[in-house]
């Protein structure tokens, strides 16, 4: 996602809050339902913006690279020594670890997004795997390669 569809997406969330705020107190008739939308809201929605990042996964034929805010992070993915697929609750966390033991943890959905990159990441994955990588099952399904 670009930035600009990023804070198109938050200012949508803004509005959204705005109007469902407006309804709860019977729409803005007093200065202190303004007041309230400026104390409580936009609190709330600056939360959003620094709560949840931005997140940039680029991807080489030897390389992952995630950016996410204040953490940035990548690994030689053709020369990775540990693979590690935890779930929390909805969301599927991959933790990379390659040779010269840099880690990432990456959320598999923010990987998949884009078909390419996948396809690249599995690439430099199976390279991996033929150089001594050895995955559980968890991981490999997670991944779509065979067993």
């Amino acid at each position: 996602m670009s930035r600009s569809a990023r804070w198109r997406q938050l200012l949508g969330a803004l509005l959204v809050m705005v109007v469902l705020f407006g309804l709860v107190v019977h729409g803005y008739r007093t200065r202190f339902s303004l007041l309230l939308v400026v104390v409580i809201l936009l609190p709330g929605w600056l939360l959003l913006v620094r709560g949840f990042p931005a997140r940039s996964v680029s991807v080489g034929d030897d390389w992952l690279r995630l950016r996410a805010g204040r953490r940035d992070g990548w690994v030689q993915s053709d020369r990775l020594t540990s693979a590690k697929l935890e779930q929390r609750w909805a969301n599927r966390y991959l933790t990379l670890e390659d040779h010269e033991g840099r880690r990432l943890r990456i959320d598999l959905d923010d990987l998949e997004a884009n078909p390419e990159v996948f396809k690249v990441f599995q690439r430099a994955f199976r390279h991996s795997r033929q150089h001594g990588l050895r995955p559980n099952r968890a991981t490999l399904a997670a991944l779509r390669l065979p067993q």
